[in-house]
């Protein structure tokens, strides 16, 4: 065995057993600590992660929120449109139905001239009210 070994050996034997009990105590506190400050970090830690999750909730609310009101306002504007369309053929069913009630109506000799002619090529030559305005 080497000499060095057997003068550690000694001195160790020389320190008295409550300093042996004080050392360990302090080795468990400080690992004790260690212990804490890693934990107290890794908890930091967590509650950033649950403050980012909760933000992020949050928005993902506010979107799911907007999107169903966006499609509730795209069916409003296409019950909307549908109707107008409604009215708008509605209104030019009536003016045609209109246009196609009322007899032309001649307001001077030129225009008489032009539906006796538009009358003569269509071959509606035979009526009375073709003989009584055209002759």
């Amino acid at each position: 065995m080497p000499l060095w070994l057997l003068g550690a050996g000694r001195f160790l034997k020389s320190i008295p057993l409550t300093a042996w009990i004080a050392g360990a105590m302090a080795i468990v506190v400080l690992a004790l600590v260690w212990q804490v400050n890693r934990l107290d970090s890794r908890n930091d830690a967590l509650e950033l992660d649950v403050s980012t999750y909760k933000a992020r909730s949050a928005a993902a609310e506010r979107t799911v929120t907007a999107m169903r009101q966006a499609e509730i306002q795209r069916q409003m504007d296409t019950a909307t449109r549908t109707q107008e369309t409604e009215k708008t053929n509605d209104a030019l069913d009536r003016i045609e139905q209109q246009v196609a009630d009322k007899k032309p109506v001649a307001s001077n000799a030129a225009s008489l001239a032009v539906s006796c002619s538009r009358l003569r090529r269509q071959g509606d030559t035979a009526s009375a009210a073709y003989r009584a305005k055209c002759g």
